[in-house]
């Protein structure tokens, strides 16, 4: 990789981690997490898979709470930005496709796929695909938490067409604007994205699209079904340690792989 794509790539990862500060709470989401080990797996755990880790906003604070972490994404400039944690250990990174995962069969206690990450998945094949991946990759009884964005709550919310999230950090300033359209049909929602990073005279821009998968409670659960899942449950936010009922945020939706298979 050039010097020059290395530096672009490297602002735009910091780029990402600045504007998830603003728009995520990521301590609550790392609590969630940390109870939902403690509280709802069958088992112990220990080794947690952080699927679309980008640059370990969960990876990282999961370390540092004792976690044996393995993070993948499909971006090598986000796994280069992922930093070792304070004990100066780096975190075990992998690039690779979530739905190709190149790990042995049961290897995880635990496997997470947060920030709608799932949701990148348009096709059945596709969504079968990678929760079949992630059911060999966890060891009997093993849980998987799957963080998605909950489409119902645009008819209780309303439905912004357009975003504006600006940050700053170290003397990078960013923007992000976002504009958005639904498929109704195909019920896919598509993220128009307009990124604009400033560091002292000089101003990086980029242009692209996000198409995410909406999907409802009962099709997620259909799913997990089919792909050998069960013991479904949804928690409608990441403060919330009571099960959703009839309004989510989001549907935190968690499974367990079968212990006797």
């Amino acid at each position: 990789m050039e010097a020059r794509e290395r530096e672009y790539n490297e602002l735009f990862a910091l780029y990402s981690q600045i504007i998830y500060d603003e728009i995520r709470d990521t301590e609550a989401e790392i609590d969630f997490l940390d109870w939902a080990f403690k509280n709802l797996a069958s088992g112990e755990v220990k080794r947690v898979l952080d699927v679309a880790c980008g640059t370990g906003r969960h990876s990282i604070p999961l370390r540092k709470r004792g976690y044996d972490v393995v993070g993948i994404d499909l971006s090598l400039a986000m796994l280069l930005a992922c930093k070792a944690c304070p004990d100066g250990k780096p975190i075990p990174l992998v690039q690779c496709d979530m739905r190709q995962l190149p790990f042995k069969p049961e290897s995880f206690d635990a496997v997470v796929c947060m920030f709608s990450s799932f949701n990148h998945l348009h096709q059945d094949d596709d969504i079968l695909r990678t929760l079949n991946g992630f059911r060999s990759a966890l060891k009997p009884g093993g849980m998987l938490i799957l963080d998605l964005i909950s489409p119902l709550k645009f008819m209780r919310v309303g439905f912004k067409s357009e975003e504006v999230h600006r940050g700053e950090r170290d003397g990078v300033v960013v923007e992000r604007r976002l504009r958005h359209e639904i498929d109704e049909v195909r019920a896919i929602w598509h993220q128009h994205e307009h990124a604009i990073i400033k560091r002292g005279d000089e101003t990086l821009e980029n242009r692209e699209t996000h198409s995410i998968r909406l999907m409802t409670y009962p099709e997620i659960c259909h799913f997990l079904r089919e792909s050998g899942f069960e013991g479904m449950r949804c928690y409608g936010g990441f403060k919330s340690r009571e099960e959703a009922t009839d309004k989510a945020d989001r549907l935190i939706t968690v499974a367990y792989r079968p212990k006797g298979g």
